[in-house]
């Protein structure tokens, strides 16, 4: 997104904000246009944000030489979807029960104050967008989720705390609309109503990922760890994919969990997951070779070449060799 408002940076440092590196001195701030800059004894930050109405939306950078704790400290109220990028987020945030956020991760937190230690492990990439809502945003939806209702009536008595007991994966919704922000390539008339399309689409995704979520299945956390593997072997398979019997027999879950547990924590299917990878890989060669539609089609085990076209756009709307000759775009 090209066209930043600046606002928030003024508020920003309004607020008081006190960050703090333990046994050095103070990081140093700065302000160029849109960007805000934070450089320590380690590394740096760098932090860019879009202004909307009722909420402000920010895309954050970190990364350190050197293993690394940040402190944050204000009086300031912070109502929060934070949504990880890359990076294993750790720390602490008073009065919440856990950060700990893993790449593609999300929740929506509330504190009355900030008070907030960060880790950053030396030579790692940290990147994360965190949309920030005036509570009259978020209340005009709470009518319609019951979730977001109880929370906010926690925010109403100043009660520290996260929508989820749990944090959840984005969908690829989710991660489609995040993307969309970042790479707005309309004009500066234009960009604000993206914005403002995408922060909302964003905000209810993650809404019904989470009532969807309450009225699933409890997933434990070896569970949990065996979806994860599940995910990791359908990644490494891409090339032979692994029937729902055999993926189930690998991880040690039955086909019921996997199914269930695997829709719930990540937002697709096993089977359109592994779907995804094989497009993601489709576009790839597409772009990046000159084989013909029909070898790309063989490459990524579709017999015929109909079959791949006909998921190629139900995926993106449009035809592999018409996406080619576009450019990707």
């Amino acid at each position: 997104m090209v066209g930043g408002i600046a606002y928030e940076f003024v508020i920003f440092l309004s607020m008081n904000i006190e960050i703090t590196e333990p046994g050095f001195d103070a990081p140093v701030i700065s302000i160029v246009n849109t960007v805000f800059g934070l450089r320590s004894q380690y590394g740096q930050g760098r932090f860019q944000c879009y202004q909307g109405k009722g909420f402000s939306f920010w895309n954050n950078n970190y990364r350190f030489s050197s293993d690394t704790i940040l402190h944050a400290r204000a009086d300031i109220p912070v109502l929060e979807l934070h949504i990880t990028r890359e990076g294993n987020w750790t720390g602490t945030w008073d009065g919440i029960d856990e950060l700990m956020l893993s790449p593609a991760q999300f929740n929506l937190s509330y504190t009355p104050h900030v008070k907030t230690m960060a880790y950053f492990r030396k030579e790692n990439n940290y990147r994360s967008c965190d949309i920030h809502f005036e509570k009259s945003y978020l209340q005009a939806l709470a009518i319609d989720f019951p979730e977001l209702d109880i929370f906010l009536q926690a925010v109403e008595k100043k009660e520290a705390g996260s929508l989820a007991p749990r944090n959840h994966y984005c969908s690829p919704e989710m991660i489609a609309a995040t993307e969309a922000i970042l790479d707005n390539p309309f004009g500066e008339r234009v960009q604000p109503y993206i914005l403002d399309i995408k922060v909302k689409e964003i905000l209810l995704c993650a809404l019904e990922k989470v009532a969807a979520s309450a009225a699933a299945i409890t997933i434990s956390k070896a569970q949990q760890e065996a979806l994860l593997f599940a995910r990791q072997r359908i990644e490494a398979s891409e090339d032979a994919p692994l029937t729902i019997t055999e993926l189930s027999k690998l991880a040690g879950l039955n086909e019921y969990i996997l199914k269930k547990g695997f829709k719930s924590l990540f937002g697709v299917s096993p089977y359109q997951y592994h779907v995804e990878l094989k497009m993601k890989k489709a576009k790839f060669l597409l772009l990046e070779t000159t084989e013909p539609v029909a070898a790309v089609a063989y490459q990524l085990g579709y017999m015929q070449s109909s079959s791949f076209i006909h998921e190629f756009r139900k995926a993106t709307g449009t035809s592999p060799l018409l996406w080619r000759k576009m450019g990707g775009k």
